[in-house]
């Protein structure tokens, strides 16, 4: 079998065969002149100006279709933090957030972090940002403790410096993937009773 072109897709016949096959494209297609389109609701990469991630964040409080939203490496700082922390107070539809590779400082995070144990449906929080921005022990704590108190997040994404708040927020994530494997198995099995050791 020869290997196509750049220019042609494989096809298969009812007979199991392949064949390579030109591309047709539309009247008057100019694959040069169009730009490329994230995905809805990936924005990663792109160079956004802050007052039109701001927007986007104003815009996700009356959100009822997003469930998953990536500002990865766009450059936000502070504001757009804040922005989106008081975007998760009222937003009830959103289940994963990424913001990570920005320039946000320890009290956007703590921002974001805090406002996340509000919005129940959210279950990714990505937080990681270049090692050249170290939060501190202090933040790293607080984080920790708003981790354990927060039921909801499944998955959380920073790369803490310090062991005692890394392992802290590790059991916590922990702790919420087991109430969730417990909840799915209680609803299949009816309700889980720790099995007693008899005859010991």
């Amino acid at each position: 079998m020869t290997r196509p072109d750049s220019e042609s897709v494989l096809h298969v016949k009812p007979t199991g065969a392949v064949s390579p096959a030109p591309l047709r494209h539309g009247k008057g297609f100019d694959p040069g002149q169009c730009p490329e389109r994230p995905r809805a609701g990936d924005l990663a990469g792109l160079n956004i100006p802050i007052p039109t991630l701001k927007a986007f964040a104003e815009a996700l409080r009356s959100n009822t279709h997003v469930k998953k939203f990536s500002i990865v490496g766009t450059r936000s700082n502070d504001p757009v933090a804040f922005a989106l922390a008081e975007m998760l107070k009222v937003n009830n539809t959103l289940r994963s957030l990424n913001v990570e590779s920005n320039f946000v400082s320890g009290s956007g995070i703590l921002a974001l972090v805090e406002c996340s144990q509000s919005c129940s449906d959210l279950t990714g929080l990505l937080l990681c940002f270049p090692k050249s921005q170290p939060l501190g022990n202090k933040v790293e704590m607080e984080i920790a403790d708003m981790l354990e108190k927060n039921t909801s997040l499944l998955k959380f994404g920073y790369h803490f410096t310090q062991q005692g708040p890394r392992l802290r927020a590790s059991n916590a994530m922990m702790s919420n993937n087991d109430l969730v494997r417990k909840r799915r198995l209680a609803e299949l099995n009816g309700p889980i009773f720790p099995k007693c050791r008899t005859g010991v």
